[in-house]
């Protein structure tokens, strides 16, 4: 996790639950201007791509227009949060 963080060149370790850490990248221009970009470049190959999709265009769509500030914006982004990872419906075409 160390090189993570070392390679991005922001982003925190913590300890995240008994003995399993976890790397947090909470400043939104990192986000922008480092970790999308980085992902946008070299795009995953699992499920997880959808998730990152979704993340991408709906949710920074969300808080960089400030919609997360209002009733309607919170609640959609809530919606979206909780079917990314584990929770999303798989689908199969």
């Amino acid at each position: 996790m160390y090189k993570i963080k070392q390679f991005f060149g922001c982003g925190t370790i913590r300890k995240n639950n008994g003995d399993r850490y976890c790397i947090r990248f909470r400043k939104f221009e990192h986000l922008l201007n480092v970790i999308i970009p980085f992902f946008v470049d070299n795009q995953l190959l699992t499920r997880k791509k959808i998730d990152f999709i979704n993340f991408r265009y709906v949710i920074v769509h969300i808080m960089l227009n400030k919609l997360h500030l209002t009733e309607k914006g919170r609640r959609l982004a809530i919606k979206i949060a909780n079917r990314m990872n584990r929770k999303r419906i798989r689908y199969s075409p």
